[in-house]
């Protein structure tokens, strides 16, 4: 039996916090249920959103139009 090394997890989080339980930490995983693949977001204080690849996109495109009036944190 042959073995492969596959990333299926990011940990998202400030400098500084733990990459596993830390306040700011989002896990970013690839997960399936058997109806095909879809990203979840964890928070280890309990918050979990999983969306499938056309809602992930959507999302992503709402967030930067949102944040085009935002001045970015110095």
């Amino acid at each position: 039996m042959k073995y492969a090394q596959t990333t299926t997890a990011i940990s998202v989080h400030a400098i500084g916090d733990n990459p596993v339980f830390g306040e700011s930490t989002v896990t970013v995983s690839i997960d399936d249920d058997g109806g095909g693949s879809f990203i979840s977001l964890f928070q280890p204080s309990g918050g979990k959103i999983d969306l499938d690849y056309e809602q992930l996109l959507l999302v992503v495109d709402a967030a930067k139009m949102l944040m085009e009036g935002v001045e970015p944190d110095k």
